[in-house]
């Protein structure tokens, strides 16, 4: 019986070491020798979903830890160096991304918010297009 055993385990774990990744290539550094790392912008609670206009704006989302804050959308204007509130109520939004439309679109539900998917207004306000 233990022969049998060892051998089906030999005969499972064995592929396993034949099945590893090739080890990376290319340059592993992430930002370019001489780059210099700036602070832009530290109110936030918890942000992500990042989404760059075609007028190099910079769009992403706070997205609250409790529920009495119903999340932001952000604006970063590297012209100005400036980061403001896009949208005050952005329903947890975790998610953007400029369609071909160029319409700035949310996934909202991070944890309590609309879940769904919402269109930015033109006066900064979501709307729902999808729950």
């Amino acid at each position: 019986m233990r022969p049998t055993l060892l051998a089906v385990l030999l005969s499972s774990f064995i592929p396993l070491a034949f099945a590893a990744d090739a080890a990376p290539s290319g340059d592993p550094a992430i930002l370019p020798d001489g780059s210099k790392l700036e602070r832009l912008w530290n109110e936030g609670e918890f942000t992500e979903g990042v989404a760059v206009s075609k007028e190099g704006l910079v769009y992403f989302s706070d997205i609250a830890i409790e529920a009495k804050n119903p999340g932001r959308i952000m604006k970063f204007d590297p012209a100005s160096g400036k980061t403001t509130v896009h949208v005050a109520d952005s329903g947890q939004s975790n998610g953007l991304f400029f369609d071909s439309k160029g319409r700035l679109l949310a996934v909202c539900g991070a944890n309590i918010g609309l879940r769904a998917l919402c269109e930015v207004t033109a006066d900064n306000k979501m709307k729902v297009i999808a729950d």
